[in-house]
């Protein structure tokens, strides 16, 4: 409930008729409270180890993730052992034992989603630093592997090379441009934001002062005025006679 009424997650009715929760804007960490972190972590310990890793990775992914993409992450990052044990169960076969132990649930399009954010939220806050890079670049170079690397994957490549550390603030700047193609403004502010964090520390320069210029546009198309007037102000301060900062300011 907490999740929904802060708004970091949104819950909607998928084609198939099942109720989903979605987080909103770029992925970020969720905090549980500690019986509820420790219900959840007691559930994935539980699991093998190529379960686990199936479940961290759909996690991961902050959405709903293809089929053919979790079976190449999850096969960059396992352990030779389970890769090569005959008796394994196929990617098929562990997806729908997951889906029936209530882990995952099936979406339209051969894809999967975690069934429920707390689920994500546990598996999140369980992975190790170097173990989550290791998945987030795995996933990501997956998605470019087998869907390619296309402006309507911009935000999900931006989100995992993030997560890779690696640079990604082209990648946060085409998710932003495909957001504004599709007036999705609250979703463009969010990847811009991200992109002005890629260059964290620097105050002045033309890059910066060019996406602030564009913050102050997307946050005053998305209704967040007072946001948009601040960005402004951050234009202004480094060039007084920026035309379009001068425009959002007074408006």
């Amino acid at each position: 409930r907490e999740l929904l009424d802060t708004g970091r997650f949104t819950a909607h009715v998928g084609a198939d008729g099942q109720e989903r929760w979605r987080q909103e804007g770029a992925r970020v960490d969720v905090l549980l409270p500690a019986g509820l972190e420790g219900l959840f972590s007691e559930r994935l310990e539980r699991l093998s180890q190529l379960d686990r890793r199936v479940v961290d990775a759909v996690a991961l992914s902050g959405a709903e993730v293809e089929h053919v993409v979790l079976a190449r992450a999850i096969g960059r990052v396992g352990a030779a052992e389970d890769l090569l044990d005959p008796s394994a169960p196929s990617d098929e076969e562990r997806i729908s034992v997951l889906c029936k132990s209530g882990w995952l649930v099936r979406a339209p399009g051969g894809t999967v989603a975690i069934a429920s954010a707390a689920t994500a939220a546990a598996a999140c806050a369980a992975m190790g630093g170097a173990y989550r890079r290791q998945l987030h670049a795995a996933l990501g170079d997956a998605i470019v592997a087998c869907l390619g690397d296309t402006p309507r994957l911009a935000a999900r490549l931006a989100a995992h090379w993030t997560g890779a550390g690696r640079p990604a603030l082209d990648y946060w700047v085409r998710a932003a441009d495909e957001a504004e193609r599709t007036t999705a403004f609250r979703d463009a502010v969010v990847c811009l934001g991200r992109a002005r964090a890629e260059l964290a520390g620097s105050t002045t320069g033309e890059s910066v002062i060019a996406l602030d210029r564009r913050l102050a546009r997307a946050l005053l198309s998305a209704g967040q005025l007072e946001d948009a007037v601040r960005a402004a102000g951050f234009v202004l301060a480094e060039v007084p006679t920026d035309i379009e900062a001068v425009v959002t300011r007074a408006w």
